[in-house]
């Protein structure tokens, strides 16, 4: 059961200095601690101070160009960039979150849909002043790792209490990681689905990135032994196709046959389904293109998509059983283990006291770069 106490922490209501102002137009006009970083005017004298330089003129531009987005389009998608810190390092809390202000998804009042939810700075039971946007301690972040990757995050123990507190709804929690092909810094989007079962979604990353940093995050979450979970897993990628093939495959009508009735595909492992008069089988291996030709066959298929199976799947795929699940309705391979996908919720549209800090943190240093 959490002890956290909402009287002494209120998560829904604005704190710290925005108590009054924020979401407001004299908010924009407010200095927020930690803003006059971006504003310095030195100049670099030796090579620590021209690295650090860079990196703020590189903040200040990749800052103002998001809020000039919000402010034209009162919609800004979460989005990530290369991390600057390694994550198997403690140091670089401050680049980490300031990072982080700028690539959380953002939304105006009036936006349509709103925005999801951003785990906060200061989510912590201590209430201690610090460096966060409410003037408290900044939220603990830790570092899990294996031989592939490496994760710098709050604790999985504060992002299940924080999902037990919002009631399972979806939100989003700041990440920097490593993996084979780089660095990123962003968000992943968490939903948790019931027990042992977290959907996590990289957000702005690119595929690569994607897959590793979601699959190592769900991993963790899900995780009983969390301080073990990333060195039982070898390949991250592995379990990523595992999983997903886990998930079995839905099907749609094929119109253009009275014998293909039905058919789905499973992009991240190749699976095919196909109900044959009735019958549903599988096949492994089935490149996309098939799939495409077989639900919608072409004048050079003779619009015929029994055409399509005898010439490109018949004898031409390994074939295997299939069951169908009775929650999900969905097919997958007999004998193997499945999982229902999980994905995530719609957004509550309201916008919270610390995601108007962070906009207006956004806003104003943008206007003073």
């Amino acid at each position: 059961m959490s002890t956290w106490d909402d009287k002494r922490h209120p998560r829904d209501r604005k704190t710290g200095e925005f108590v009054e102002l924020a979401g407001t137009e004299q908010a924009d006009t407010l200095s927020p601690a930690g803003t006059e970083e971006y504003a310095t005017d030195e100049r670099p004298e030796s090579a620590a101070d021209t690295t650090r330089f860079s990196y703020f003129r590189r903040a200040r531009e990749r800052m103002r160009d998001r809020a000039r987005e919000l402010l034209s389009r009162g919609y800004l998608p979460a989005s990530s960039t290369e991390a600057t810190v390694d994550p198997r390092s403690r140091e670089g809390i401050d680049e980490f979150w300031r990072s982080h202000y700028v690539s959380a998804e953002q939304a105006d009042l009036t936006h349509t849909g709103g925005a999801y939810e951003v785990m906060p700075d200061d989510y912590t039971p201590s209430m201690g002043a610090g460096r966060a946007l409410s003037g408290h301690r900044r939220a603990h972040r830790i570092g899990y790792s294996n031989s592939e990757v490496a994760v710098r995050m709050p604790s999985v123990t504060a992002i299940r209490r924080f999902s037990a507190e919002k009631r399972g709804r979806t939100f989003d929690v700041p990440v920097d990681a490593t993996y084979p092909g780089g660095s990123v810094s962003g968000y992943v989007r968490v939903t948790n689905n019931g027990p042992g079962m977290w959907s996590v979604e990289g957000l702005g990353m690119d595929p690569e990135a994607k897959a590793y940093v979601s699959e190592s995050v769900q991993a963790l979450l899900e995780a009983r032994s969390v301080t073990m979970a990333l060195n039982q897993i070898p390949d991250m990628l592995a379990r990523r196709a595992e999983r997903l093939r886990s998930a079995g495959v839905g099907q749609r009508e094929v119109v253009a046959s009275d014998w293909v009735r039905s058919a789905g595909y499973n992009r991240a492992s190749g699976d095919m389904v196909v109900n044959l008069n009735g019958r549903t089988y599988g096949y492994r291996g089935v490149p996309a293109e098939v799939y495409q030709r077989l639900t919608e066959p072409g004048v050079e298929d003779g619009y015929s998509a029994g055409k399509v199976y005898n010439a490109l799947i018949k004898r031409k795929h390994d074939s295997f059983a299939v069951d169908q699940c009775p929650t999900c309705q969905r097919y997958f391979e007999s004998g193997r283990a499945h999982r229902c996908p999980s994905q995530h919720k719609a957004r509550v549209g309201a916008r919270t006291g610390y995601q108007n800090a962070v906009r207006t943190r956004l806003v104003h240093v943008a206007g003073a770069a």
